[in-house]
C-alpha cells in the first residue's frame, strides 16, 4: 500500500472508532508507524486528510446509480444497500456530517452535488416504476416529495439511529431500506405480488 493511501486508511480506521474530533495527525502518524514529518509531507492538517476521505467516500456514493429495467423495486433495493454499504465504511463521517460541512465550505459543496445526484436518481426509481405500471400514476409534486423522502431516509438513517440510542450496526443500517420500502408500499398497484425483499407486508386492518 502506498504511503498516502496508508494515511487515509489509518486515518479512516481511528475515525470510525473515535470520531474526528478525537483524532490528531500524531495519532493518525503513530497508529501508521511514521513520524509526524513524514505524515505532514502528503497532508498539510486533519482537515486535508478528511477531504480526501471524504472525495473517496463520494466517489463511492455516486457509484450507487441507478439502473433502468423492468426490476426497478429490486434495482432500488440494491441503490439503497450500495449506499448504506458506504455510510458503514465511512460511520464516523456520516455521523459528523453536519458539523464537517458547516466548517469546510468545499465538503459543502460536494454534498450539494451528491443531494442533487441521489434526489434524481430516486426520482428516476419512481417514475420508472409508474411507466411499467407497478406504481400507480402520481402528480409530479408527490413523485418530488417521495424522491426526497427516500433520500431522506438514507442519508440520515445513520444519526438518526444514534440520535436514539441505538448502536450503530450494519443490521441497523439495513432497516434504513425497510422504511424506504414502506413509504413507496401505498402506491404500487399490486402491494401483495410486488413486496420489496425483506419487507414485511404491513397488517390489513379491518
Amino acid at each position: 500500500m502506498k504511503t498516502k493511501d496508508r494515511i487515509i486508511a489509518t486515518a479512516l480506521r481511528l475515525f470510525n472508532e473515535q470520531g474526528t474530533k478525537a483524532v490528531s495527525t500524531n495519532h493518525i502518524a503513530a497508529a501508521a508507524k511514521m513520524s509526524p514529518g513524514n505524515l505532514y509531507y502528503y497532508f498539510k492538517n486533519k482537515g486535508e486528510i478528511i477531504r480526501d476521505i471524504f472525495s473517496i467516500m463520494i466517489n463511492e456514493f455516486n457509484k450507487a446509480e441507478c439502473l433502468s429495467g423492468e426490476a426497478c423495486l429490486e434495482q432500488m433495493g440494491k441503490h439503497m444497500e450500495q449506499v448504506l454499504e458506504v455510510q458503514w465504511k465511512y460511520r464516523s463521517l456520516q455521523m459528523e456530517l453536519m458539523s464537517l460541512v458547516e466548517q469546510d465550505d468545499w465538503l459543502k459543496q460536494q454534498m450539494k452535488e451528491v443531494h442533487q445526484l441521489h434526489l434524481e436518481q430516486f426520482k428516476n426509481f419512481i417514475i420508472q416504476m409508474i411507466e411499467v405500471g407497478m406504481m400507480k400514476a402520481l402528480p409530479e409534486e408527490t413523485i418530488n416529495i417521495l424522491s426526497e423522502n427516500c433520500w431522506i431516509i438514507a442519508i440520515f438513517w445513520q444519526p438518526y439511529l444514534h440520535l436514539g440510542g441505538s448502536k450503530i450496526t450494519k443490521e441497523k443500517l439495513q432497516e434504513g431500506i425497510q422504511r424506504v420500502h414502506f413509504l413507496l408500499y401505498p402506491y404500487l398497484t399490486d402491494p401483495e405480488s410486488m413486496a420489496f425483499p425483506s419487507f414485511e407486508i404491513p397488517h390489513k386492518t379491518v
